[in-house]
């Protein structure tokens, strides 16, 4: 499902001023903000799309810490959707590795989540010292 956001402004200025169910709506709201209150600045409508699958829009990241053999992970928004998350470092000052673990892909034992870390890890290891 679309909505179509009415926006006013940018940055630290950014404001919704309303959100509607059809383009014609949030349009004539837009033009009515531009006319009387908001001509200084930009009016634009934005279209989201709500309820869509958690999968397309979240990841987790994963902090593995070689030193404890504890793995910590926060859940993150996608910006783009679209893109794919490959993201892996080392974080040689504190001994921890970083990856990035699709939401589809969530684990609840953390037995299990630590086994992908380590695989994960091995992986990067192997990769990087490849010549």
């Amino acid at each position: 499902m679309k909505v179509y956001v009415v926006t006013t402004g940018e940055y630290s200025d950014y404001t919704i001023q309303g959100i509607y169910d059809s383009s014609e709506k949030a349009e004539y709201v837009r033009t009515l903000l531009e006319k009387h209150h908001y001509s200084y600045c930009i009016n634009d409508v934005e279209e989201w799309e709500v309820n869509t699958p958690l999968e397309n829009d979240y990841f987790f990241k994963i902090c593995y810490n070689l030193n404890t053999n504890e793995v910590t992970y926060i859940l993150y928004q996608y910006f783009d959707a679209n893109s794919l998350r490959t993201n892996e470092y080392y974080d040689i000052l504190n001994n921890k590795f970083y990856f990035d673990l699709p939401y589809s892909e969530r684990i609840d034992n953390e037995e299990i989540i630590k086994k992908i870390a380590y695989d994960k890890y091995a992986e990067y290891k192997a990769r990087t010292l490849e010549f």
